[in-house]
């Protein structure tokens, strides 16, 4: 309609049109982790145990990667499609309770609520 109202008048038209956010497709899921907390044992020694110990295939190619803590402890980043429960029991029967193992369970939500903040409060 724009281009029929100033056709012949020399002058240039430009649209800008907001983009549209509304696309949910984006957001990626956080996915399951497992956090093996040792005293007595080493960040390496851990891994390496777990390492000679885990034979199953399937259950390796799970596995995304292993990091750090802060605290030095192994953190192990499993794929989206990781059975995070079996993990864990095997990972378990491999350090035989001298080490703490625990699932992140990445799809885990809290609901936080914040009382007290009046209308003119800004975050």
């Amino acid at each position: 309609m724009l281009e029929a109202v100033f056709y012949d008048t020399g002058c240039e038209i430009h649209l800008f049109t907001q983009k549209n956010n509304n696309n949910t497709n984006n957001k990626k899921g956080r996915t399951e982790a497992i956090i093996i907390e040792s005293k007595n044992t080493t960040y390496a020694e851990t891994l390496k145990k777990i390492k000679e110990n885990l034979t199953d295939t399937d259950m390796i190619k799970q596995i995304n990667r292993a990091k750090s803590t802060t605290k030095g402890d192994p953190l192990i980043s499993l794929s989206n499609t990781a059975e995070g429960k079996t993990i864990k029991e095997k990972i378990e029967t491999i350090v035989r309770g001298e080490q703490k193992v625990r699932l992140l369970d990445g799809n885990k939500q809290m609901t936080i609520h914040i009382h007290g903040i009046d209308d003119v409060s800004t975050i």
